[in-house]
């Protein structure tokens, strides 16, 4: 068995236990393992820092990956894959985009943070996002539908305009102590769409899901115990919304505000 195939079979056995795991992080690869490269974990950056380390990661994990896990039933390539494939070759059509530090409170993910990446188009349109491990390793990607790709890089002024629009105060950056890109295990955001966490001076904490588009307010932590018997969907009863916070081992309970003009930022 070749080393590509090798590596994706780590990567899927990696995907796996991202899955499983819900009571701790899972144990991250060892760094020897990470510099080996004869193995299936070789990064040529581990833990990448800077943009340029980052995208030297990206691309060795085009490389190997993408001609494994890109094909399809009919032995086909899906167009995304064809877009990161494309940026190995000496004159690219597409570019790295910008790159985000994601806040992670996924148990089953080894580190505090994932890189979350995005490819363009000669239009500066994105249209395909990558998430790196914090280590450097690929974790997955997927194209990027033409009506959300600016939404993806909202910039934090866009931010605090949907925040004023949702509880209809004005907000501006004198109001904020953060904000951060974080990833729950919730389809309110992840991975691949993480929230906006913005952190108030008075204590305050509101989310902005891309998803829902919408604005929340973290009005409650309950303590998730007996994770084993215990799903968190229990401790938000009446179909609250809410947050898995699987790091902390806490439930948030969030109050949603409808605001006055959606899609508007």
């Amino acid at each position: 068995m070749d080393k590509m195939k090798i590596f994706f079979i780590i990567i899927l056995i990696y995907g796996v236990c991202l899955m499983v795991s819900a009571e701790s992080r899972i144990k991250p690869i060892p760094l020897r393992e990470l510099k080996n490269p004869s193995s299936p974990t070789y990064v040529p950056i581990p833990y990448p820092k800077t943009r340029a380390e980052i995208i030297i990661d990206l691309k060795y994990a085009i490389k190997v990956t993408t001609a494994q896990e890109g094909v399809d039933t009919v032995g086909k390539i899906p167009a995304y894959e064809q877009i990161k494939l494309n940026l190995l070759k000496d004159n690219p059509q597409y570019k790295i985009g910008q790159i985000f530090k994601v806040k992670n409170r996924i148990s089953g993910i080894a580190h505090e943070y994932t890189w979350f990446i995005l490819i363009r188009d000669l239009n500066d349109k994105n249209v395909v996002r990558v998430v790196l491990h914090a280590n450097g390793l690929y974790f997955g990607s997927g194209g990027i539908y033409p009506n959300r790709e600016k939404d993806l890089v909202k910039t934090n002024r866009e931010i605090l305009d949907i925040l004023t629009d949702a509880i209809k105060r004005t907000v501006d950056k004198n109001d904020i102590k953060s904000i951060d890109r974080v990833a729950f295990p919730s389809p309110l955001g992840d991975e691949f769409s993480p929230l906006w966490e913005i952190a108030m001076k008075d204590g305050d904490i509101y989310y902005y899901s891309l998803n829902r588009d919408c604005i929340y307010k973290g009005i409650e932590k309950k303590e998730w115990k007996n994770k084993e018997t215990t799903s968190y969907y229990e401790l938000a009863p009446n179909n609250e919304e809410f947050l898995p916070d699987e790091i902390n081992d806490k439930i948030l309970i969030l109050k949603k505000y409808d605001r006055k003009n959606p899609g508007k930022m």
